[in-house]
């Protein structure tokens, strides 16, 4: 995927507007750059808000085309761990503030994914 991002005074913006015509805003620090120029630390920080992200929208890709009871547990799978690691993002995160406003979103997809998954009697 191409991801349009913004340096300004050395905070990394990434943004993009998902197919529910939602936009999603990343910042990083400029310490999340290694001198190599590449965008992720080598190292063993993980980054919850952003496996968090690429999850919900992993999930929301998926929820266009699920189908069989199958596609909907893995779609409710997907929000249930998003929603982990939305709630591990440290509160002196630059993204803490965003993962939690994601929070009340991610479970609503989650319910409406668990209620798809369920089996027609």
């Amino acid at each position: 995927m191409n991801y349009p991002w913004r340096l300004l005074g050395g905070i990394a913006t990434l943004m993009w507007l998902t197919s529910a015509c939602t936009t999603y805003e990343i910042r990083f620090s400029a310490g999340a750059f290694a001198p190599s120029g590449s965008l992720l630390r080598d190292s063993d920080d993980r980054e919850p808000f952003k496996e968090a992200i690429a999850l919900a929208t992993s999930a929301t890709k998926l929820t266009e085309s699920a189908k069989t009871d199958k596609d909907w547990k893995t779609v409710e799978s997907k929000w249930r761990k998003a929603i982990s690691l939305l709630k591990s993002v440290p509160p002196k995160d630059v993204n803490y503030q965003l993962a939690q406003k994601k929070l009340p979103e991610y479970q609503q997809n989650l319910d409406v994914a668990a209620q798809k998954g369920i089996p027609a009697k």
